[in-house]
């Protein structure tokens, strides 16, 4: 029973990362929303230097 269950999550989270690797999955993100993240780490970058 704890090997179907162990293969059975296995399976499961091998899926997940193969949809989401895929980019057909709806939990992939959008690649249009603005980095903001990015923009930050830069003007902290050029603030320093």
């Amino acid at each position: 029973m704890a090997l179907f269950m162990t293969l059975t999550v296995l399976g499961m989270v091998l899926w997940g990362l193969e949809r989401n690797k895929s980019g057909k999955g709806v939990l992939v993100g959008s690649t249009d929303v603005q980095d903001r993240d990015r923009e930050r780490l830069n003007a902290d970058l050029i603030r320093r230097a």
